[in-house]
């Protein structure tokens, strides 16, 4: 059977559980199959035939009378793209709506909805690596650079490379060499360095930290000692992920619980990227031991 004549269907997105589910509608009778399908809310009322590409539009799934699922729809230059709410029944649902409307469910290319960069080079190891690693992307920074692997990057020298036919572009080891050299600031974007806050009792570090990251996670108290064990809470700087790690005063004590909590502060600063190391403008910082970590040193209540 000819699929160039069919209109088909395919789920976009891993099987199972999730946040949404994402279902690219492409063949001949796809508007048609999305007029019967999705009735959009009174707000978004417009024929999905007279509308532009990439436009979004909310709106229910309908089987029949009964409402499937919320969605938003938008129609593409290949097809039309269904975004639902994850999970294998809704998504079900709505392939086995499709199917009865004479759409026909198939597996989804690799590469999924993406264009291909190249007629011979479609990227299958560099998407994949994409979907393997965007779950554990924090800020939009990350997610960017991930995206942009598709057509850029490596994808995009090779792409390069075989539009050039027999002669290569000059210095082309060099600049694949260079690209490569990006895979240590990407590991750490997507393990995020973590940056301790350490001092003596009572140094600000707990305040310093709530604003860095914005909320209050650490407790503020006037009275020396009141951080018994460290906190770590994600932040972002510039775009950048990091740990923002806030300890217990660096003292000497022979205080069971007190003495535990200055143990616990050293591990993480041992374990530390950087150390913002912290002490009241005008004091001198002194300190049980060194600390051989990468440090700024910060003047803090001035």
């Amino acid at each position: 059977m000819d699929l160039s004549t069919e209109t088909t269907a395919n789920l976009q997105t891993p099987p199972g559980r999730g946040g949404i589910a994402v279902i690219h509608i492409a063949g001949p009778e796809t508007r048609r199959i999305c007029r019967l399908l999705f009735r959009p809310r009174p707000t978004h009322e417009q024929r999905l035939d007279r509308t532009e590409p990439a436009r979004l539009q909310l709106g229910d799934l309908m089987d029949e009378k009964e409402v499937i699922d919320e969605a938003i729809v938008s129609l593409t230059p290949r097809g039309a793209e269904i975004n639902i709410h994850g999970g294998p029944l809704v998504a079900r649902r709505t392939l086995e709506r499709l199917t009865a409307l004479g759409v026909t469910i198939t597996a989804p290319a690799p590469g999924g909805a993406f264009e291909k960069a190249h007629p011979r080079w479609r990227n299958p190891a560099v998407g994949l690596e994409m979907l393997t690693v965007l779950p554990e992307a924090s800020g939009s920074l990350l997610v960017e650079g991930i995206a942009n692997q598709w057509s850029g990057g490596i994808s995009k020298l090779a792409r390069e490379s075989l539009n050039s036919g027999h002669v290569l572009p000059a210095g082309l080891a060099r600049t694949f060499r260079a690209a490569a050299g990006g895979l240590t600031i990407m590991n750490r974007l997507l393990h995020p360095a973590e940056v301790v806050l350490a001092g003596p009792p009572n140094a600000g570090k707990s305040t310093l930290t709530n604003a860095l990251i914005g909320r209050p996670v650490s407790i503020i108290h006037d009275r020396p000692g009141t951080t018994r064990d460290w906190v770590r809470e994600p932040a972002s700087v510039c775009g950048v992920p990091i740990y923002l790690t806030d300890t217990a005063g660096l003292w000497e004590t022979e205080h069971e619980i007190d003495a535990e909590s200055v143990r616990r502060a050293w591990t993480r600063i041992d374990h530390a990227d950087l150390v913002l190391l912290t002490c009241p403008a005008g004091q001198d910082l002194q300190l049980p031991r060194e600390i051989h970590t990468n440090t700024i040193r910060l003047a803090t209540k001035c």
